[in-house]
């Protein structure tokens, strides 16, 4: 059985033992494990080897979130993709590039509404700031990454572009009112869900919620149940929990109280000593509902593989770039 954990590593390869003890339901990859695509596909193909099953996902989304950028071309970054026919090339694109080197999910497209903050890491990342814009973008998108042989994820909810500091190092504080919220952010993970994205898997802020009791939203039952209410049924994520947002001192208390949530999956970038502290926690945690696992493969069954060898990804790459 899969634990309920997405994890990372140091180094070019994991600690092989303690991966497959843990037997994660994901593992994340960073800059500091790529250091060329024919060892990327190798790594890939270790970690399936090792735990079968398991996801591998990344931070790919194009401009200065881009895993990937010193052995690739730039890829453009999102405000580029300006209209629906880009936007879903961009997805094709990209997941046809994952899919060859043998990662299955990226943690793409962000959703986050544009308003005009300077300091909370998000710059140079929007969609756009009009829900339907963002929505329409983000579901060209994901058609075209599904499509292409690589599963999605929506972030970060309930949406950090109101924020006004960078959750990697500070704990942000959610900054428009509930009813604001409800016509604008909210609206567009309404709008995917009514779409065809209902399954697909959400991950969740590390944010202050005024609204929600001040409850941090990816801790939050608040959070939780206000997706299930609009329609999602995929797996709910949390953003890594080894960001500066998340209390040192309440670490392990977080991490249980975001189960006891109703939320899905942790994530643990970095830590292998770390994850483990959290594979404990969860053997002894009871999911509500479906498990991670189910959650995630309704999310799974959409994505159509369409098999690119290394070489013709690059091609296609270099097109678009």
């Amino acid at each position: 059985m899969k634990s309920p954990l997405f994890i990372g590593f140091e180094g070019l390869e994991p600690e092989w033992d303690r991966l497959e003890r843990m037997n994660p339901l994901g593992v994340v990859l960073f800059q500091r494990n790529l250091e060329s695509l024919e060892q990327v596909k190798e790594l890939c193909h270790g970690i399936h080897n090792a735990c079968p099953g398991t996801v591998i996902a990344i931070d790919q989304e194009g401009g200065r979130v881009n895993r990937l950028a010193h052995l690739l071309p730039a890829f453009p970054a999102p405000p580029e993709w300006k209209d629906e026919k880009t936007s879903f090339l961009a997805g094709k694109t990209m997941g046809s590039m994952l899919q060859a080197l043998g990662i299955d999910m990226n943690f793409a497209p962000a959703i986050d509404l544009d308003y005009g903050e300077g300091d909370n890491a998000l710059q140079g990342r929007y969609l756009g700031a009009q829900p339907s814009l963002v929505a329409t973008l983000a579901d060209a998108y994901l058609k075209g990454l599904t499509q292409s042989g690589c599963m999605g994820c929506l972030k970060h909810f309930p949406g950090l572009g109101t924020t006004k500091v960078d959750s990697h190092f500070h704990l942000p504080v959610f900054g428009i009112d509930k009813e604001s919220w409800l016509k604008e952010e909210e609206q567009v993970y309404r709008m995917l869900f009514r779409g065809n994205w209902k399954s697909i898997p959400i991950m969740l802020a590390h944010c202050v919620v005024p609204f929600w009791n001040n409850e941090i939203s990816s801790a939050s039952s608040f959070a939780v149940n206000h997706l299930r209410e609009i329609g999602s049924d995929g797996l709910l994520l949390t953003d890594d929990l080894e960001m500066k947002a998340v209390p040192e001192s309440e670490w392990e208390i977080f991490c249980r109280n975001s189960l006891n949530a109703g939320v899905d999956l942790l994530m643990v970038c970095r830590s292998m000593d770390r994850a483990e502290t959290l594979f404990d926690l969860c053997r002894s945690h009871q999911a509500k509902g479906p498990s991670a696992e189910e959650r995630l493969n309704r999310h799974r069954t959409q994505v159509q593989v369409e098999a690119l060898s290394l070489n013709e990804a690059l091609d296609a790459w270099n097109q678009f770039v």
